[in-house]
């Protein structure tokens, strides 16, 4: 997915994302790191196309996962978020 994203292909990263999000739900669950920067990568990439009603949920998600840690993730999810609020304005 993030190869996909790195390239510009962003529907390929958001089609990739979603199939990696379904594994780690399988495997990993839903409270990891990984997991997290599965959402925040989806987040960004619908950035990318304008759809940020549904990019921000996968923020708000992502932020879920990172505020027991109060860590610069958590702080550059908490920025990802305020983009997303000021692009839906």
């Amino acid at each position: 997915a993030q190869s996909a994203y790195d390239e510009g292909n962003i529907e390929e990263a958001i089609k990739a994302g979603n199939d990696c999000l379904a594994a780690y739900k399988k495997e990993d669950g839903t409270a990891s790191d990984n997991y997290a920067s599965i959402l925040r990568l989806l987040g960004n990439a619908h950035f990318v196309v304008a759809d940020y009603t549904t990019g921000l949920g996968f923020i708000e998600q992502e932020l879920r996962i990172r505020e027991g840690k109060q860590d610069l993730a958590y702080a550059g999810a908490l920025e990802n978020a305020a983009q997303f609020q000021n692009a839906l304005l």
